[in-house]
């Protein structure tokens, strides 16, 4: 069917009733203040062709009786002498759908940049709470702009699709820190992120992160062409196999990622993932060991996390909780947080920096000093058992450095000190031994073919014995006599 609107006078009112086509092309030369299409339960297309209310529509364009519906922006026509017309399509009091089963936003795409149409498709905001699918496509050179969209907790898929050199623009202006694609509490099965080269997927400009919120968006497949932008983040949980590929040029920017369980994210190719970005949720598996990205990663756990970083120079500070973190390659920033932390710092020349304080670790919470020959001195064979864990730093060399509270003071042997003596606060400490198991046994003569060598090492001590201790730190392989007060920065 075909609707070509005339309301000279602005005030008419358009009722569909009980259409049971599959397709309705709108355009207008004057708009009607409200317009509502009532369907027989099948899906619905509706083109628009130069179609724009934003000037004089009083509510929100209404669709009842409907199952999936699509809204489609023509995005320019060609006439016989080949020359193009750029179309602007504008439904600017939003939509009302909620017998909808499917919310579907598109464009039909320009041919080059000559015709790029920065109007092809505008909706205002959407209420589609019965939605089993979001899916939002702005064809190449077209930008889609979308209002927030808000559905109930049935969706399934959410699907936003940039073609070459396309933008889109979700939630309008809502502004940072709203949620632009609100899909309540579903828990999604799948959601796919597919920006084209040259194309821009976020809020209002490249500098406003577009959100989705849901309990779990499912499994995240994006894919992100040369030189496109992206900002979005997710405020849900992420499933496990999600990936993120990206290409040359192309830059992730995000500030948030995950809900409240656990979620996983692995990135690849050639790109940056810009931005300092918060990880949240129960746990979080995020591995970034096959992105090349030249300036690293930034990524900080809430919780619970297992961190891959790049072979640059990255930023990754866990949780509370029992965090494993790997730098690579890089000069990276490491800090293990709360909790007992496993982190591996990485091979090579480049200096790590692992940064502690008096209470990084757990140690204390549940620790077991047994002294051996001496009972009242600490020397070889006495014993250190961390029943809650301790943090173990794999790969620490001479080059890397602890990041302190206080930078160069003593670095000092507490083999043959007195274990009830208080330590001085915000000076470091040293045994060499082994550790296994969970145990920690002080032995000065370990060298490094010694099987389970490491050094404890006590950072930025607390004013208290060795056993009372919160930031004790194991590096497993390190000799002691590898380390000075150069270390401690």
């Amino acid at each position: 069917m075909n609707l070509d609107i005339d309301d000279t006078g602005s005030d008419a009112f358009i009722l569909v009733k009980n259409f049971s086509g599959t397709t309705i092309n709108l355009s207008e030369v004057a708009d009607a203040e409200r317009m509502t299409i009532d369907g027989t339960g099948q899906d619905l297309t509706v083109s628009l062709k130069n179609f724009d209310n934003s000037a004089t529509s009083a509510a929100a364009t209404v669709f009842t009786g409907v199952g999936g519906l699509t809204i489609s922006g023509k995005s320019y026509t060609t006439d016989s002498t080949g020359a193009s017309a750029k179309h602007t399509n504008v439904i600017g009091t939003g939509v009302t759908a909620s017998t909808a089963t499917g919310y579907t936003l598109s464009t039909t795409g320009s041919t080059s940049a000559v015709t790029l149409n920065t109007s092809a498709l505008n909706v205002a905001a959407a209420t589609v709470t019965a939605a089993q699918s979001v899916s939002l496509s702005a064809g190449t050179y077209d930008t889609l702009t979308s209002g927030v969209i808000t559905a109930g907790t049935e969706v399934q898929t959410l699907s936003l699709t940039v073609g070459q050199s396309g933008k889109m623009s979700v939630g309008a202006n809502s502004g940072a820190g709203t949620t632009d694609i609100n899909l309540s509490t579903s828990s999604l099965t799948a959601t796919t992120v597919d920006v084209g080269v040259g194309g821009g997927l976020y809020d209002t400009t490249a500098t406003v992160y577009a959100t989705v919120a849901a309990t779990s968006v499912g499994k995240l497949t994006a894919t992100l062409g040369a030189a496109s932008v992206t900002d979005l983040n997710i405020a849900g949980d992420i499933a496990t196999g999600s990936t993120a590929t990206m290409s040359a040029g192309s830059t992730w920017s995000s500030t948030a990622l995950g809900g409240t369980g656990a979620s996983s994210l692995t990135l690849s190719g050639t790109g940056d993932f810009d931005t300092a970005v918060t990880l949240s949720g129960t746990s979080f598996t995020f591995n970034a060991s096959a992105l090349d990205d030249s300036t690293g990663v930034q990524v900080a756990v809430t919780t619970k996390g297992s961190v891959t970083g790049t072979a640059y120079a990255d930023s990754i500070t866990g949780g509370t909780g029992n965090d494993t973190i790997s730098g690579g390659a890089g000069a990276d920033t490491l800090t293990g947080g709360a909790g007992a932390d496993g982190i591996t710092t990485g091979t090579g020349t480049a200096v790590d920096r692992l940064v502690v304080t008096g209470t990084s670790s757990v140690a204390a919470s549940a620790s077991d000093v047994t002294l051996g020959a001496s009972t009242t001195l600490i020397d070889n064979l006495d014993t250190f058992t961390f029943a809650n864990g301790v943090d173990t730093v794999t790969d620490f060399a001479a080059v890397d450095v602890f990041d302190v509270t206080t930078a160069g003071t003593t670095y000092s042997n507490l083999n043959g000190a007195t274990a009830a003596t208080a330590l001085t606060a915000n000076t470091h400490y040293y045994l060499l031994g082994t550790y296994t198991g969970g145990v920690f046994t002080v032995n000065s003569a370990a060298i490094a073919t010694t099987a389970n060598v490491a050094t404890l090492v006590v950072p930025d001590a607390t004013a208290g014995t060795l056993a009372a201790q919160t930031g004790i730190v194991i590096l497993v392989g390190t000799l002691a006599g590898d380390l000075g007060t150069a270390n401690f920065i």
